[in-house]
């Protein structure tokens, strides 16, 4: 099933380090209504137009049940595991738009690119190892993180 002209329904449970767990992966997504819908708020929201302005070329992980939140070695209160995050791949311009400019300004630029609320983003942690960004979305309310991590230790420029 396709979302949207860059996602397809699998993009949402999909695991390419743990492929032996996507099928667990994709019930656990299926039990909770929820999960979905803030799945699929995410995708309209702000991983589709990521992709439309360039600033992604593919989505690194998405929906974690429990067990493969653990495997992955993330938080228990991931928002993962509710549909309301994903790490996405970023493109070339964008790696250099965050040296050039610093990440607070690319979240600046990236938030004009999007189909929501500034305020609906709260959270993005920029991963320059492997050059991918992980993006949260909450409620209105949340305070908005922004912060890089390296060696898996997050600097919060802003938030937290």
């Amino acid at each position: 099933m396709i979302i949207s002209q860059n996602i397809n329904y699998q993009d949402l449970y999909r695991s390419t380090r743990h492929p032996y767990l996507m099928e667990a992966n994709r019930k656990a997504l299926e039990s909770n209504p929820v999960y979905l819908v803030n799945a699929v708020r995410l995708c309209f929201m702000v991983i589709q137009p990521l992709f439309d302005t360039d600033y992604i070329d593919n989505i690194n992980g998405f929906f974690r049940f429990p067990e493969l939140n653990l495997k992955v070695k993330d938080s228990i209160t991931s928002q993962h595991r509710t549909g309301e995050a994903a790490d996405l791949k970023l493109t070339k311009r964008s790696i250099f738009q965050i040296k050039e400019y610093g990440l607070l300004e690319f979240y600046s630029l990236v938030n004009e690119s999007l189909n929501c609320n500034a305020h609906d983003i709260n959270q993005i942690v920029y991963h320059p190892e492997d050059s991918f960004i992980h993006v949260g979305i909450g409620y209105p309310g949340r305070q908005v993180q922004i912060g890089e991590s390296v060696n898996g230790k997050i600097t919060w420029l802003r938030g937290k």
